[in-house]
């Protein structure tokens, strides 16, 4: 029995008609303000803001997002992918974010988003000579070091062990929290693209209920302004050196994430698809680094595709640009009302968990799913469980005491200590490595089977992705017959 092709509604290129048009976008702005907002709401946290500062850092959020989803839909040569492609501040870069404001505060923050936003432009132009430089088992095992990087901040949000004393209340909160957001995503099906929006709303009424927040802080939104430009009230830029390896990590991380992410635009779009267009790739990874750039510069966080809303798109089969436009200017003009921002800085602490082990738990599935797709030999079990173990350790408090404390600065995090150790390991790993291999066989039908054997055993020998045997494996036998 043939499998059921998915409809195409509306492409790229057409207009859906006003209603299907309006409510497909508003339900795109809906999700990636549940997703994207994480990032710059602990970062403002970390150092401390209070609501006004809070409020415009909110706002710069969330018109960097709509830009930016603009930026990466465009159907322009030079930037832009051409597909639906909606943007959301990345939550992988959180703990790289969250260490460069204990250093540095915003001014660092905003100075290393610069620096992410310039280096994605520049080796987002390369990404079709470089992609062999990362194999799915080096950045599977990249985006499942960035999911242990920030386990630290997730866990000190969902246990409450910032406060000065255990509050059972406050655990009860985020545990009750995570379980709608997982009942949400298991068994609520019409409200799984709204997972985070939905836990988000019941967590701000359970807190109220258990008096962890006080309602009557939205009083306070009442000396906002009504209207207001969306830049960071207190901009200033800096830079150091000491976060050069963190936030480079995370960039190429995002890098390898949008790859997928305009992949998976472009086959959602046409349902004939078989090979990616690089240049619609690397189009709109240079929207998505001009989308960070533009967005430091303002008080925005780092910019990335926003993966959800891909799936959403082809499930739905609305694929057209003008949805992704309509979606981002939605954000804009909210980003012009400091209330909307304003309550969304005033989410309660145990529920910001909530939503951060839960984004947790998909940064780390990513990377299983690249894993997944690779058959791991003794080199590469090594490789990637020892880079993992020394990410881990370096959440050990004192076992790196040894060394001395600038240096203990520079490597002394699951980023830099894995990532590197992946790197190093693999380019080691590359030595001696032989990718030739030869066979003889007859070319009846009746040495198939041979064949496949032999394909079998040379791929499995480079570790080649499954997928690829098995069409190479098809293909010939299809000569052969």
């Amino acid at each position: 029995m043939g499998s059921k092709k998915k409809t195409m509604l509306y492409s790229a290129d057409q207009t859906p008609p006003k209603g299907p048009l309006f409510f497909s976008s508003l339900q795109h702005m809906l999700l990636v303000v549940s997703l994207g907002m994480a990032l710059p709401i602990s970062v403002g946290r970390t150092v401390g803001l209070d609501l006004t500062l809070s409020t415009s850092l909110l706002s710069a959020a969330l018109f960097s997002m709509g830009i930016t989803g603009i930026l990466q839909t465009l159907p322009n040569k030079y930037v832009g992918s051409g597909f639906q492609s909606m943007s959301a501040s990345d939550s992988a870069a959180l703990a790289a974010c969250v260490m460069a404001a204990q250093i540095g505060g915003i001014p660092l923050v905003l100075g290393m988003t610069i620096f992410s936003g310039v280096l994605k432009g520049i080796l987002g132009s390369f990404t079709f000579k470089l992609r062999k430089l990362f194999p799915p088992e080096v950045t599977g095992t990249m985006i499942f070091i960035l999911g242990i990087s920030i386990l630290p901040t997730g866990l000190k949000y969902f246990l409450g062990t910032s406060l000065p004393e255990f509050n059972p209340t406050h655990l009860f909160v985020a545990v009750i929290t995570l379980v709608v957001m997982l009942a949400c995503t298991l068994f609520i099906k019409p409200l799984k693209p709204y997972t985070a929006l939905v836990g988000i709303l019941f967590g701000f009424i359970i807190s109220a209920i258990t008096g962890i927040f006080d309602i009557s802080s939205f009083g306070q939104l009442a000396d906002q302004p009504i209207i207001e430009f969306p830049i960071y009230k207190d901009l200033s830029y800096s830079f150091n050196p000491q976060l050069l390896i963190p936030f480079s990590v995370v960039t190429i991380a995002a890098i390898v994430d949008n790859i997928g992410d305009y992949s998976s635009s472009q086959s959602a779009d046409n349902p004939k698809f078989e090979k990616p267009d690089w240049k619609s790739i690397e189009g709109g990874i240079r929207g998505s680094a001009l989308g960070s750039f533009i967005a430091g510069f303002i008080g925005g966080p780092i910019q990335s595709t926003a993966t959800t809303n891909i799936g959403i798109a082809s499930a739905s089969g609305i694929t057209s640009r003008k949805v992704a436009y309509l979606a981002s200017g939605m954000l804009i003009v909210a980003a012009f009302f400091p209330m909307i921002s304003g309550a969304l800085s005033l989410i309660p602490t145990p529920v910001l968990g909530a939503v951060l082990m839960f984004s947790i738990c998909y940064i780390m599935a990513g990377g299983f799913s690249a894993l997944a797709t690779r058959s791991l030999d003794d080199k590469r079990i090594f490789v990637i469980f020892l880079s993992i173990s020394f990410a881990v350790s370096t959440l050990i408090p004192g076992l790196y005491s040894f060394l001395p404390q600038k240096v203990q600065s520079v490597l002394c995090s699951p980023m830099v200590m894995g990532v590197g150790i992946l790197l190093i390991t693999t380019l080691l790993g590359k030595i001696g490595t032989k990718r030739q291999a030869q066979f003889t066989t007859g070319t009846d039908t009746d040495d198939v089977k041979e064949v496949n054997v032999q394909i079998a055993k040379v791929c499995e020998e480079w570790c080649t992705e499954k997928d690829l045997v098995q069409k190479l494996q098809i293909s010939l036998d299809a000569i052969m017959e």
